[in-house]
């Protein structure tokens, strides 16, 4: 499973961090991240979690792409959730 999220992260389940079906986030560098992961996207942007970063893009995912941000995201039960 993949799913694009910009065109430098995406979902996967494709990844050895990825473990029983639940997807990690992936930089275009090959760095993965889990959802308490603190993410540095820019210079002048403030920092964010990686579970922020997939809530605020996942209203563009259809239904299955949607689910697997949502199993990313129960990984932290503090984070932002779907």
């Amino acid at each position: 499973m993949n799913a694009r999220l910009n065109p430098s992260f995406e979902l996967t389940t494709e990844h050895p961090a990825s473990q029983y079906g639940i997807p990690v986030l992936l930089n275009h560098h090959g760095e993965s991240f889990g959802p308490s992961d603190i993410l540095n996207l820019y210079p002048s942007v403030d920092h964010c979690s990686a579970a922020a970063f997939v809530v605020r893009h996942a209203e563009q995912f259809g239904l299955d792409d949607r689910e697997a941000a949502k199993q990313f995201c129960r990984q932290w039960p503090d984070g932002p959730q779907l």
